[in-house]
């Protein structure tokens, strides 16, 4: 009873407090690859380098998928090694104007792509990610009161970021996780996403 009311009020008022305005937000980010450096200026960087985090239990974390490039680097939210399963994820990460939110491919409809949870066919589907002063505001859950939690370990969503024009190769690149919370059978839970080291090269 305590999971169908959390949905039921969930689908009135928003799976994710920022979910509620992301239409308002509109869009935001790129959807195709910056070229990063040119061999005009030395100092530019051409290459995005990632080192992936050692999460402790409980943590999530933000690992390098295989796909990525040197300037397009994906990164795969993968859920803990404990025995939680959820319904889905909201987050906001700030990153610096040296690299710019993407969209992990360029035919994603926005900023942020499912990789575990069931949306349904009905819209709207309950996914969403925008980019707004360098923060990446993201959510993806699943909708319907049947639905079956996604157990974990695994990877559950995927985001990306390209190289900024001109990035300088000594510029410091930082990513700020300053909201994330998981939907439960409990209800909503804050949860840690754990972002590994980024380098311009």
């Amino acid at each position: 009873m305590r999971l169908q009311n959390t949905m039921k009020t969930m689908l009135k008022s928003g799976p994710f407090l920022v979910l509620a305005s992301f239409v308002a937000c509109g869009g935001g980010g790129s959807s195709s690859n910056n070229s990063g450096g040119t061999s005009s200026n030395p100092n530019a960087a051409t290459k995005i380098a990632y080192t992936n985090p050692t999460p402790a239990a409980g943590q999530w974390a933000l690992m390098k998928d295989a796909a990525s490039t040197d300037t397009h680097l994906i990164l795969d939210l993968v859920s803990p090694t404990d025995a939680v399963s959820g319904f889905g994820v909201g987050f906001t990460i700030n990153a610096p104007t040296s690299v710019t939110w993407s969209k992990v491919s360029g035919s994603d409809a926005t900023l942020i792509q499912n990789t575990a949870y069931t949306l349904g066919t009905v819209s709207p589907q309950l996914i969403k990610g925008v980019s707004k002063t360098g923060n990446l505001i993201a959510g993806v859950y699943q909708k319907g009161l049947a639905t079956t939690a996604v157990p974990h370990p695994g990877a559950v969503a995927k985001i990306a970021l390209d190289l900024s024009s001109g990035a300088s190769k000594t510029a410091s690149v930082t990513l700020t996780v300053n909201v994330s919370q998981e939907l439960q059978v409990s209800g909503m839970q804050n949860i840690t996403i754990l972002p590994g080291a980024i380098a311009l090269q």
